[in-house]
């Protein structure tokens, strides 16, 4: 039925025959089947009992169609979702590293898609020629700019990242505030820290 052995976590190769059958007889097929396998078949309270030395368990169950229909729940190994957990909890506490990371601490990975990762990888493609000359002074110019609302919020209920960047050595100071009014307050605070700044670049948004 499948050649990757590899996909399993237990194989117990086993050889017999595979039977086709109309719809109309696929029961009578199966219940044939069964029974050559060792295991007894009960028809009781519309449901399809099978029994055998060890266990009992119900096949199939009647339907308004009047179809015996079987509920097949997929299940997943306990031990496999505790190796999950714990591969995102590590990649948590170690900033997010990746799983060539997590191998060489012997740590399990997983193939999670964590969705902060990408939001954070995200690039942009240079805007202008490259060829503006940057200020020779520190704090000079000031680049600032405004992300938000970002969920969840801070347990302090800060939602917005407010930024401010030097042209020229690139230092950047980043400031949680709780709404767009806080802007102004906390640009008063910067300005007054740095009072060498002489213009301050943004993109002209509405805050």
């Amino acid at each position: 039925m499948c050649s990757q052995h590899e996909w399993f976590e237990e194989l117990k190769p086993s050889s017999g025959t595979v039977s086709c059958a109309a719809k109309s007889r696929l029961l009578e097929v199966a219940v044939k089947q069964i029974q050559k396998a060792g295991y007894s078949v009960l028809f009781k309270d519309n449901k399809v009992i099978v029994k055998g030395k060890n266990k009992t368990f119900v096949l199939c169950e009647l339907n308004s169609k009047g179809q015996y229909v079987s509920d097949l729940i997929p299940t997943v190994s306990n031990t496999f979702v505790a190796e999950m957990e714990e591969a995102e909890l590590w990649h948590r506490r170690l900033g997010h590293s990746g799983n060539h990371a997590l191998r060489k601490l012997g740590l399990p990975t997983s193939d999670l898609l964590c969705e902060n990762c990408v939001l954070a990888k995200q690039s942009v493609e240079p805007i202008g020629n490259g060829n503006r000359k940057r200020e020779n002074v520190p704090m000079r110019m000031i680049h600032s700019d405004l992300c938000g609302p970002v969920e969840p919020a801070t347990l302090s209920g800060e939602c917005y990242v407010l930024t401010f960047v030097d042209d020229y050595s690139l230092f950047c100071e980043v400031r949680l505030i709780e709404k767009k009014s806080d802007i102004a307050v906390e640009f008063k605070k910067f300005l007054k820290v740095n009072d060498t700044v002489k213009r301050i670049r943004c993109d002209n948004a509405e805050e």
